[in-house]
C-alpha cells in the first residue's frame, strides 16, 4: 500500500531531496542508505525504515505515502495528540479547524497540537498521532499504527480530495550520523478485535486486563472551586442514592500551587487528603487524586527553591508549556505552567 517515500535533508547547509521505494531495500542515495524491511501477508504489512549515514545528515522531512481511494461513507478515526485534541471518527468531508490568531497572542496555541502540526482548515484534511483507521461500511477497518514512538511522534495524514495517506516522522532538525530507525509501521485490515490483537502482538504486549470502571471527578462541575465540604457532599450523595462507582477522584484545586504536590490547601481541606481518602475507602470506592508532575507555576516552592529542576531555553529562561487560567487561583490567575527537565522528572530530583 505505502509504496513510496521521501527524505528531505541538509548536509553542510546544502539542501537535498531523495525518493525511495518502500517495498524493498536498500535504497542508496548520495549521502547514505535508506534500509527498508517490508513484511506482507494476507493484506497486512509491517514496514521498518532505517536511515544510515556516515556523515551528519540533518533531516528536514521524512515521510512515506500511499494512494488510497476513499468512499463517501468511510469514517476516519484520528487519534488526538492529548486530552485537549479530538480522538474520534470523522466523516470524510469534515475539517479540523485551525487555531484562531488571538489564541497565539495569549499562549493558548500551546493547549492543542497547533505548534506541532500545520492545520489547513480544509474539508477532508485530517491528521492523527500514532494510530488511525478507516472504517468501511461493512465495519471492517484499515488500521495504521506506529509500533514504536521512540524516534519521534508519527503523524498520519489523510487527504481525501487527493486520495492520499501520508505517514511522517516528527524529526525535523534531527542530525543522523550513524543509524536512525524512523518508522515501525503496521498496516492491518480486518475486524476490529483481530486487528487490535495483531497490533498488540507486533508491539510485544497484550490487551489490558483491567475491567471497565465507572467513576466521578470534581473537575467538570467545580473546576478549581472545591473544598472539603463540597467533596464530602458529593461522596455522601453517591452513597445515599446508591449509585455504584469504582473511582471517586478529587481533581484540581486541592493543592497550594502547581508543583507543590505535598502541600495541601489547608484552609479549604482542614482534614487533608488522607481524611478524604479514608472516607472514600469506607464506602468501598477507590480514591483518586489529580496532579501534574511535569509542570509547576511561578508561585510554587518548586519553582523558587529549585530553579535547577526547570527546563530552560538557550538564554537560561524557564520555558512555559501552557496557559490554562482554570488551573490557577489568586495571584497566579493568568500565569503559565513551566516544564521540568526530564532528568528530574524520572530521577531522584522530583522526589526531593
Amino acid at each position: 500500500m505505502f509504496n513510496k517515500g521521501f527524505l528531505v535533508y541538509k548536509v553542510t547547509g546544502k539542501s537535498f531531496e531523495t525518493a525511495f521505494d518502500t517495498l524493498s531495500g536498500p535504497n542508496r542515495f548520495e549521502h547514505g542508505v535508506i534500509q527498508v524491511e517490508n513484511e506482507s501477508a494476507n493484506g497486512s504489512s509491517l514496514i521498518k525504515i532505517t536511515l544510515m549515514s556516515d556523515l551528519p545528515v540533518t533531516i528536514e522531512k521524512f515521510y512515506i505515502e500511499a494512494n488510497y481511494r476513499f468512499d463517501t461513507d468511510d469514517k476516519i478515526f484520528c487519534n488526538g495528540y492529548q486530552s485537549w485534541t479530538d480522538s474520534r471518527e470523522f466523516a470524510i468531508d469534515e475539517k479540523m479547524k485551525p487555531m484562531w490568531k488571538l489564541m497565539g497572542l495569549v499562549d493558548l496555541d500551546r493547549i492543542g497540537d497547533y505548534l506541532i502540526y500545520p492545520y489547513s482548515g480544509k474539508k477532508g484534511r485530517l491528521h492523527a498521532f500514532g494510530c488511525s483507521y478507516i472504517r468501511k461500511n461493512d465495519q471492517r477497518i484499515l488500521f495504521i499504527g506506529s509500533i514504536s514512538e521512540d524516534s519521534g511522534y508519527t503523524f498520519i495524514s489523510h487527504d481525501v480530495s487527493q486520495n492520499r495517506i501520508q505517514i511522517e516522522k516528527d524529526c525535523k532538525g534531527y542530525v543522523c550520523s550513524g543509524e536512525y530507525r524512523a518508522f515501525d509501521i503496521a498496516v492491518l485490515e480486518g475486524c476490529e478485535d483481530a486487528v487490535y490483537d495483531e497490533f498488540l502482538r507486533l508491539g510485544k504486549t497484550a490487551r489490558p486486563k483491567a475491567k471497565p470502571a465507572a467513576g466521578w471527578t470534581s473537575w467538570y462541575n467545580y473546576f478549581m472551586d472545591i473544598n472539603q465540604d463540597i467533596i464530602m457532599s458529593n461522596l455522601e450523595s453517591f452513597e445515599k442514592h446508591r449509585i455504584p462507582i469504582d473511582v471517586f477522584q478529587i481533581d484540581g484545586g486541592w493543592y497550594s500551587f502547581l508543583g507543590d504536590w505535598l502541600i495541601e490547601k489547608k484552609c479549604s481541606f482542614p482534614g487533608g487528603m488522607k481524611y478524604l481518602a479514608d472516607e472514600i475507602k469506607k464506602r468501598r470506592i477507590t480514591p483518586g487524586l489529580w496532579l501534574g508532575p511535569f509542570v509547576c507555576e511561578k508561585d510554587s516552592r518548586l519553582f523558587n527553591d529549585h530553579p535547577e529542576f526547570l527546563l530552560k531555553n538557550e538564554n537560561g529562561e524557564p520555558i512555559p508549556t501552557c496557559w490554562q487560567p482554570r488551573w490557577f487561583k489568586g495571584s497566579a490567575e493568568c500565569d503559565k505552567m513551566y516544564a521540568l527537565q526530564n532528568s528530574f522528572i524520572t530521577g531522584k530530583g522530583l522526589r526531593q
